[in-house]
């Protein structure tokens, strides 16, 4: 699991995380009342945020 660095794999690169977080959105605008809705845009912020969006 943990090489000898510290260094961090991206997960995503910036283009996926950018449709990811546009899926994102547009899943916290149909679920706008519901956790669902909540909790899916606080992960796009969070991606937009890391991307410098």
């Amino acid at each position: 699991m943990a090489s000898g660095g510290d260094e961090r794999q991206a997960l995503l690169e910036p283009g996926e995380a950018e449709a990811v977080a546009s899926l994102l959105d547009e899943l916290s605008a149909r679920h706008r009342e519901q956790p669902l809705g909540t909790l899916a845009r606080e992960l796009a912020v969070r991606l937009n945020d890391r991307l410098g969006i």
